[in-house]
């Protein structure tokens, strides 16, 4: 889970690597997510594939300890990819507890927490074709179809699998094939 602060900027720091695109005419930005509304912070992709987004104090726009979901969202000629998503918890960075000893004294204690810093970096050789089939499997049960059922009628199980990839951002032709094997695979 990430943590923001309410109370300072942090900076939300990344490598990323695109194939296929120059990083610099890419974007990236940090969605936050809650009940009501998204907000999104903009950042900048260097040459060697850092991104640095800073998300601003955000003390009265949202509650200590609200709980939502955080997702990194990069922008490559006109194809957006997502290859980050988390829930993430809002604290203050700075806190005051009061102690009273026997004599009633009144004492002071600062607690701060050390800056979080995340680093992930994007490889292409790093698909999870078992994410995608568990996520398949999910939308087949949930719409009452067997795998096997499926397997019988081989023009649906394509447009499912096209459709699913489409969907999700997976254009690679040998990620694609990856999926239809191993389910066709789970289905004998």
């Amino acid at each position: 889970m990430y943590t923001i602060f309410l109370d300072k900027t942090k900076i939300f720091e990344c490598n990323v690597n695109i194939e296929g695109a120059s990083l610099s005419q890419s974007e990236a930005r940090l969605l936050l997510e809650t009940e009501n509304f998204t907000l999104s912070f903009k950042g900048d992709i260097k040459s060697d594939g850092t991104v640095k987004i800073p998300i601003n104090k955000l003390k009265g726009i949202l509650k200590e300890n609200f709980t939502g979901n955080i997702s990194l969202e990069v922008i490559a000629e006109d194809t957006v990819f997502i290859p980050w998503k988390s829930e993430y918890h809002t604290d203050v960075s700075k806190k005051v507890e009061v102690k009273f000893d026997n004599d009633l004294k009144e004492s002071e204690n600062i607690k701060v927490e050390p800056k979080p810093k995340m680093t992930f970096s994007i490889r292409p050789d790093e698909f999870d074709t078992k994410m995608h089939i568990y996520e398949i499997s999910k939308i087949l049960n949930k719409n009452n179809v067997s795998k096997k059922t499926l397997g019988n009628h081989m023009s649906a199980f394509n447009k499912l699998v096209e459709t699913y990839c489409s969907l999700n951002y997976i254009t690679d032709p040998e990620n694609v094939g990856s999926i239809k094997k191993q389910l066709l695979k789970d289905i004998k």
